[in-house]
């Protein structure tokens, strides 16, 4: 009976909203990160992914705000209470097509990796890694400093690893995942492949491998070898980050007979070089 009189309470506010203001309210309820920052709301929302309005966005996140459908912990970072987040994303199940949800998480996913691919070309200074990863609609961030970029990915964190579990759990969790959820599955990998300044930093050991692990078992259900190529090529780095150094050379292995089909050549001379290391090590 308490949850019946808090849905209503909930109903009641939402049915007040504008057309803008209530879609909002929907979309942003999809992400499984804790928060979303102004520009990565404004990549969820724009209906042309490749020019966000981040202006127009937090006027319209501060507007749900005033009447307590979102909350702002911090300057320019919104979040929902956990139960108006579960109610926001009924709305969106009801309201919004799934390929709507789906294009909205892609858009965010696309934010997320331009803005890591960013940060990866700063910490790892002559690398060219990352200008071979996906190249999405939407822009990302731009940073004046390797050290501001890392900060960026801190911060982030939680987010990142949430939006690759949420692309591994639509292929997990359906037997047969919407196409643009497949689609998402490369942009997935590459955002663990350009998060390597977080995991060089020794935190979020868990994470990387929780994620990784659960994004191969996808890969591996789609077939997709470019997805599975990164997937192992992450795993190997983060085993040898913790000196697990027999997995990480079995890891290392295993992609490059996979990289023999892909014809990936930056990503298999990354390999080879981190394989040479581990065996060095081991010898």
């Amino acid at each position: 009976v308490g949850n019946l009189a808090v849905s209503a309470t909930f109903a009641l506010g939402y049915g007040q909203l504008d057309p803008a203001q209530a879609r909002a309210f929907r979309l942003l309820a999809l992400p499984g990160g804790p928060d979303i920052s102004v520009p990565a709301a404004a990549a969820l929302l724009s209906p042309v992914p490749a020019a966000p309005d981040p202006v127009a966005t937090e006027a319209l996140l501060e507007s749900l705000v005033d009447v307590s459908l979102l909350e702002a912990p911090s300057a320019g970072r919104y979040r929902y209470h956990d139960l108006l987040k579960l109610f926001a994303r009924q709305q969106a199940e009801t309201t919004d097509e799934p390929a709507e949800r789906e294009r909205a998480l892609r858009r965010l996913l696309d934010f997320y990796l331009a803005s890591a691919q960013s940060a990866h070309r700063l910490a790892y200074e002559g690398s060219m890694i990352a200008d071979y990863l996906s190249a999405g609609e939407v822009p990302g961030h731009t940073f004046p400093s390797a050290e501001e970029a890392l900060t960026w990915l801190m911060v982030e964190a939680e987010n990142l690893f949430a939006a690759v579990g949420q692309v591994a759990a639509a292929h997990l969790d359906r037997a047969v995942p919407h196409r643009d959820a497949a689609a998402a599955l490369l942009p997935a990998a590459d955002l663990l492949v350009a998060m390597e300044p977080l995991m060089d930093s020794g935190a979020y050991v868990r994470e990387f491998e929780e994620r990784t692990r659960a994004l191969l078992d996808a890969a591996c259900r789609a077939e997709h070898l470019g997805g599975q190529l990164r997937c192992r090529y992450v795993l190997g780095r983060m085993l040898f980050g913790t000196n697990r150094l027999p997995e990480a050379e079995q890891e290392f292995r295993t992609a490059l007979s996979i990289a023999e089909h892909t014809g990936d050549r930056v990503v298999t001379g990354e390999i080879l070089n981190a394989l040479a290391v581990v065996v060095g090590r081991l010898r």
